[in-house]
């Protein structure tokens, strides 16, 4: 539900509540786009000092790459975004090495105070980079969509022209590109929410 909020509305804030703590839903909070992600349980004046924070612009959620856990598997996210082919890979955001120095130090369980003294940077400037990382997972997420829809409908266009009992070849005809590039932009319209 919070990747099609952010979609249709991208400045629309989204605060989630879980039932218990739980890292898998967190994680995947993040990917989406959440501000904040809090358990029901959370105490009624820290639940308005996060809407305020939130409606400040500010990303709580990002606090949850300090857990090593979370940090652990953002990096192996963007790992796994290394591996991917070179030209899909060329569209998806990278960390910097900065990023990828604060995002080992928090995966190996060293604290925000830890990190900010290992690597000479105070700790405004570790909250400016865990904000980066946080944006950057979260365009990767929504970018992965993007490619998926496109490489889902090249293969079909492929199949119908052998179907079709044309010459197996290493490239589509325009008429086929043209098919394909709209059909393209139909799903990216409907991931992007401008479909009525």
């Amino acid at each position: 539900v919070t990747s099609r909020i952010k979609q249709n509305l991208p400045s629309v804030s989204v605060i989630l509540i879980m039932d218990s703590d739980n890292e898998e839903q967190l994680f995947s909070a993040m990917k989406c786009g959440a501000s904040a992600c809090l358990t029901k349980d959370i105490d009624p004046s820290d639940l308005v000092n996060i809407i305020k924070k939130v409606a400040q612009g500010a990303y709580p959620i990002s606090e949850a790459l300090l857990r090593p856990g979370i940090a652990s598997r953002v990096v192996d996210e963007f790992e796994a975004s290394s591996l991917i082919s070179k030209e899909v890979n060329n569209l998806l955001a990278r960390l910097s090495p900065r990023e990828s120095e604060i995002l080992g130090h928090l995966a190996d369980g060293s604290s925000s105070e830890q990190v900010s003294q290992a690597l000479n940077i105070n700790e405004e400037a570790a909250r400016h980079h865990l904000n980066l990382i946080l944006t950057k997972l979260v365009a990767n997420d929504h970018n992965r969509e993007v490619i998926e829809a496109a490489q889902s409908h090249l293969p079909s266009i492929v199949s119908r022209a052998r179907l079709a009992g044309k010459p197996e070849a290493d490239y589509i005809t325009k008429d086929e590109f043209t098919e394909f590039k709209e059909s393209l932009r139909e799903r990216f319209k409907s991931l992007s929410g401008e479909l009525g």
